[in-house]
């Protein structure tokens, strides 16, 4: 019994799916649009944007980060100070 359970707790880790999320923010004279993922990797949740400047075809990407603020920093190219 103790086997299957195992077996259905790995099953359900390997089809797990990223679970993304838009959203819209004015950034002075820039529409910005976040598109922020999250991913569990190795037992815990880790975060990926991609920002898109609506009004040019600037698109940054960032790496994946324990924390979706860090994300969108990286993404925007924003760290705060």
């Amino acid at each position: 019994m103790f086997f299957f359970l195992i077996l259905i707790l790995a099953l359900c880790t390997v089809g797990a799916v990223d679970t993304c999320q838009d959203e819209f923010h004015q950034i002075g004279e820039c529409p910005i649009t976040y598109k922020v993922c999250n991913h569990v990797q190795g037992g815990q949740i880790q975060y990926q944007s991609d920002a898109n400047d609506e009004s040019s075809p600037e698109d940054e990407h960032s790496d994946w980060y324990p924390d979706a603020q860090d994300a969108v920093n990286e993404s925007t190219g924003k760290w705060p100070t």
